[in-house]
């Protein structure tokens, strides 16, 4: 399978509108402020991209690799995410709504001040994030890893968890954030 490489592009929104990507490895390239509709990407690589404050809206990224890249203030609840990988992105304030990502790997991101809110977060892996300040509300954690991430101030509200990994720390976290407190014995 050949994989073009797309470098240093700056996308318009009449460039992505309606269309079907498939085997592109996109360095550098910036797609912000973007609206995205309508388009899907399948079996690509995204290194060092800025799709910061991107509008997207009935789009679909399947077995796509974002690496160190900037994905801010994007609400993802119009957006199908399958088989991605995330790694040492910036997911800084992102909505996920309804999103089903099972399995997704979001290794080393900051996810800081983000909503996960009726997701399905089964086997996910969030290990080494930044989830400080992150809501999970209504979502299922079900055998999912947040084990060395720092997820003070999350809060887990109306969640479905069942082995879920965290570190001690995370552990620590999370019972104050239900209210509980160590004692001092």
């Amino acid at each position: 399978m050949t994989t073009l490489t797309v470098k240093g592009k700056s996308f318009s929104a009449a460039e992505l509108r309606g269309e079907s990507q498939k085997s592109i490895k996109y360095l550098n390239c910036k797609f912000t402020g973007l609206e995205i509709k309508f388009s899907s990407f399948t079996d690509s690589v995204f290194e060092n991209c800025d799709f910061s404050n991107v509008m997207l809206s009935s789009v679909n990224f399947e077995n796509c690799v974002f690496t160190d890249s900037k994905l801010s203030w994007i609400n993802f609840s119009q957006t199908q995410l399958k088989k991605c990988e995330f790694n040492h992105c910036l997911l800084e304030g992102v909505t996920f709504e309804k999103n089903k990502l099972q399995k997704i790997n979001f290794a080393s991101s900051n996810l800081s001040s983000s909503v996960f809110m009726s997701c399905d977060l089964t086997r996910a892996s969030l290990t080494k994030c930044d989830l400080s300040r992150v809501i999970f509300d209504h979502s299922k954690l079900i055998e999912a890893n947040l084990s060395g991430s720092d997820i003070k101030g999350a809060g887990f509200d109306n969640c479905k968890i069942a082995k879920t990994i965290l570190d001690l720390d995370g552990f620590i976290n999370f019972g104050f954030s239900k209210g509980f407190i160590l004692s001092k014995d």
